[in-house]
Formats: C-alpha cells, sequence, structure tokens
C-alpha cells in the first residue's frame, strides 16, 4: 500500500475526501471532483500513445491476464512512471 492509513474499511471513502479537499483549493467548479481526474488521466495516457495494460497500471485497474502480475514491482513502478512522463510531455 502506498499510503498505508486507508487501508482500512472505508479508507478509500477517506482517501477520496482527503484528495477532494486539496482539489477544491484548484477550483470550486462542482465538476471537478476526483473521479474525474481518473477520467482525464486516462484519455491523457491514450493521447500519449500509452497501451492499455499500461494504462491499466497506472490508474490502478485489475488486470484481466495472469501474466500482467508477473515480474517486479521495481519494473512495474518504472512502466508506470514512463507512461507519466509520456503524458507529462504533451
Amino acid at each position: 500500500m502506498v499510503f498505508e492509513r486507508y487501508a482500512r474499511p472505508r479508507g478509500a471513502d477517506s482517501a477520496s475526501a482527503a484528495l477532494m479537499k486539496h482539489v477544491r483549493k484548484e477550483t470550486t467548479n462542482p465538476r471537478h471532483v476526483v473521479h474525474s481526474l481518473r477520467h482525464n488521466m486516462k484519455d491523457s495516457l491514450r493521447l500519449a500513445g500509452v497501451e492499455k495494460t499500461v494504462q491499466d497500471l497506472v490508474l490502478g485497474h485489475a488486470s484481466s491476464s495472469i501474466g500482467e502480475i508477473y515480474g517486479g514491482e521495481a519494473a512495474r513502478l518504472e512502466v508506470a512512471h514512463r507512461a507519466l512522463l509520456k503524458v507529462a510531455a504533451r
């Protein structure tokens, strides 16, 4: 877990509320919510030409293929990092 304090029942709700506090500091538009950030990142990854399996890795989606979970954590982090650099370069 990246944020161990949220690794508990209803922890995702608490994490979302904490993130929303930060979003609200940047915008008061009610359409800007944490979930819309995920949609925007998905679009950015697509537009940067990042393949779907890597998009899922970055967004934290479960893989539908057992082969996708093979390999080490360091390799997955490096792949995700490269994808985010592609997005940032756009």
